[in-house]
């Protein structure tokens, strides 16, 4: 069973390019049996909801093993009705749902933004930056991803993490650097098999990476290139 956010869903990839389905092909080969991976990816979940949603199904899907996939707004703090608390990025979301030409606007400059620079600290929300036990979405993370390993020992299951960067430049001014060392650590601390992709994408321009210029998540080529990692 796959837990994860819209990369794992597959936000704008066809069936056949999603990540879950290239692993389950290749997880197949490798033991010469049918393997059926299970994705129970929705975009915008964070590790609370992939805990709720690993409760739910669990006793329909019965798995062996458990991957949870990370994404970097996973660090987000939300509040009660799941919607994130920091004024930026409601503002953002709600002039891209209600206004088109932001809309527009906004994707077109990520895009351009993320293709050839990364994007400047000050414009992301400080839920990133200087993670300790003061920030609820590191807070949350941190004790929904334990409680999921938790579950997995319980239930005698497998279980592993894996690391989406996000696909701008992946270089030494990545502005979620800290992000990425902090879920190091943390992961390394929790002793389980840890995988990140940031190495295996940072060879690529991100636009090689992207459904397309107005949708950054995780085309056919990076999928196939995870699922080769893993």
């Amino acid at each position: 069973m796959a837990l994860g956010d819209s990369y794992t869903w597959g936000d704008g990839l066809p069936e056949s390019e999603l990540i879950t389905v290239k692993l389950e092909k290749l997880l197949a080969q490798h033991f010469n049996r049918h393997i059926e991976l299970v994705n129970t990816g929705i975009g915008g979940f964070n590790a609370k909801d992939e805990w709720n949603q690993l409760n739910r199904l669990y006793p329909v899907y019965k798995p062996d093993a458990i991957i949870q996939f990370f994404f970097t707004n996973d660090l987000l703090a939300t509040d009660s009705l799941n919607k994130t608390t920091n004024w930026q990025s409601n503002t953002s979301m709600w002039l891209r749902e209600n206004v088109k030409f932001y809309s527009f606007l906004y994707y077109l400059i990520k895009g351009s933004i993320n293709a050839e620079i990364n994007t400047p600290a000050f414009m992301l929300p400080s839920d990133y930056f200087n993670l300790d036990d003061t920030k609820p979405g590191w807070v949350n993370f941190k004790k929904f991803t334990l409680e999921i390993r938790q579950f997995c020992y319980d239930k005698n299951l497998e279980y592993c993490f894996v690391l989406i960067p996000t696909l701008t430049i992946l270089d030494s001014n990545y502005p979620y650097k800290e992000v990425n060392e902090k879920v190091m650590d943390f992961v390394n601390f929790m002793d389980v098999p840890f995988l990140s992709y940031f190495n295996l994408f940072s060879k690529y321009k991100p636009t090689d990476l992207w459904v397309s210029k107005e949708n950054t998540h995780w085309n056919g080529f990076a999928t196939s290139l995870a699922a080769l990692k893993n």
